[in-house]
């Protein structure tokens, strides 16, 4: 059987993204990760940051094993597995075993589960079928709230919701949400930059297109799906006639579009950056436009695929040039502590982390694309983030919930605003990399003294 293209691509590109690591013959054909996030390590010593991460019961192959030595700071001196296709895992984070990995793969769900939204403010969870029938809930969900449900439970004759943590939600408390936004973004690697400004993108599922630019004239058509359409006319009432895929055209509010847009030359931060690589093939990036509300995934030079997004609003995305520090299939998020705001979204998918605690991340929960209304991250349709974080790489195995790049080997987001004046559309605004522990402490500390004083 062939291996997939993403696999291939991840393959290929291993040569320069994880460097090799040597190891020893060993019996072992087969281990399986034994904890909910198993780490898979560069090394021993602790030079490298942890390069991945694999699920409970994940099966991997074994290449062979680094037996334990003098100066390992991790697996407790117990040595680890080298595994296929890179990587160490600690001999007791994994038990060996005879069953090898599934030879084929599942089809991907850009939604990996089933949703819900909590209805009410004050809605208590609990930890168990015990906690319910005791009445001790672990904490209270506030309305907005979601859960990713696995299940569904009845104790004395009342109807609960599993969440995926194993907590119990009464289910006339919440109420299942939708398959998310079905727009899947748009190719445009066939297109000259140029030519891709002769595009846009429907910012809403639902526009009126008009026989003239007056706003009360005939209507043509109205739209029913999210769409790119191309641009034929502008007006200088600020109304756009534009093309729908079909043909059908018409006169719309040039607010009802997301025109296409690129960087007006290669910014010098990204050329930088490919010239480090080797080559303008090694990077993959993404920029971001905050003032048109799109995201266009490029390699090297090369346009090749186009969305819109809902940056932050209350908290603005920031703007600056950042290296992707880690991407993850699934991730529960809600407010740090310092946050005042209660909210938590439960098993985001498909999410690249560039700046902190800011991702590039599907967003199951709204259809609101093209307008901001995010936390600060930078949503995604959910077919969209699915094909963003395989794009930015690598294709992993199936069972591997996590990727950390070397932060000199990493794709890079660029954010910029267009919507400001020439020279504050770009600003570094905040730090590269993770969260920085320090300055979360402050800000929790801050926030702490702040609820005492108030």
């Amino acid at each position: 059987m062939l291996p997939s293209l993403a696999l291939v691509t991840f393959l290929a590109g291993l040569r320069w993204l994880e460097p090799p690591v040597p190891f020893e013959p060993t019996d072992v054909r087969y281990v399986r990760a034994r904890y909910a996030e198993t780490f898979v390590h560069r090394d021993l010593e602790g030079r490298r940051p942890r390069a991945a991460t694999v699920a409970r019961g994940t099966i991997l192959v074994a290449r062979g094993f680094v037996p334990p030595s003098e100066g390992h700071v991790r697996c407790r001196g117990r040595g680890a597995y080298a595994i296929w296709p890179f990587g160490l895992v600690c001999a007791d984070h994994v038990r060996p075993t005879e069953t090898p990995p599934p030879a084929t793969t599942s089809s991907i769900d850009p939604l990996p589960y089933r949703y819900a939204l909590v209805r009410a403010d004050d809605t208590p969870a609990f930890e168990g079928e015990d906690a319910v029938r005791s009445g001790t809930p672990f904490r209270h969900l506030e309305k907005g709230m979601t859960l990713a449900v696995v299940g569904l439970r009845e104790i004395d004759g009342v109807r609960y919701v599993e969440d995926v943590h194993g907590h119990l939600v009464a289910r006339e408390a919440v109420a299942y949400l939708g398959g998310g936004s079905a727009f899947r973004g748009v190719f445009v690697g066939h297109l000259s930059p140029p030519k891709i400004a002769e595009w846009a993108l429907l910012r809403r599922k639902h526009v009126v297109l008009r026989a003239a630019p007056d706003g009360t004239s005939k209507i043509v058509t109205k739209t029913r799906d999210r769409a790119a359409v191309r641009i034929v006319a502008e007006d200088p009432s600020g109304r756009m006639r534009i093309r729908l895929p079909d043909g059908t055209e018409g006169w719309v509010d040039r607010g009802k579009v997301a025109r296409l847009s690129l960087p007006a030359a290669l910014p010098e931060q990204v050329a930088e950056r490919m010239a480090a690589l080797g080559g303008p093939d090694r990077l993959r990036w993404i920029y971001v436009d905050l003032g048109r509300q799109i995201a266009v995934a490029y390699v090297g030079e090369r346009p090749m695929f186009a969305t819109v997004v809902s940056s932050g609003a209350a908290n603005p995305t920031p703007r600056g040039l950042y290296p992707v520090w880690g991407s993850v299939a699934t991730i529960d998020m809600d407010n740090q502590s310092y946050e005042d705001d209660a909210y938590m979204v439960q098993q985001v998918p498909w999410s690249v982390f560039f700046q902190g605690h800011n991702a590039l991340h599907g967003a199951y929960w709204h259809d609101g694309f093209g307008r901001r209304r995010s936390h600060g991250c930078v949503n995604l349709p959910p077919s969209v983030a699915l094909w963003i974080h395989r794009f930015v790489g690598p294709a992993l195995p199936t069972g591997w919930t996590g990727y950390f790049p070397l932060p000199d080997r990493a794709p890079v987001v660029y954010v910029e605003d267009t919507s400001r004046p020439p020279r504050a559309r770009f600003v570094q605004d905040r730090p590269t990399g993770p969260p920085d522990p320090e300055e979360e402490r402050r800000k929790a500390e801050e926030a702490a003294a702040r609820r005492s004083a108030g």
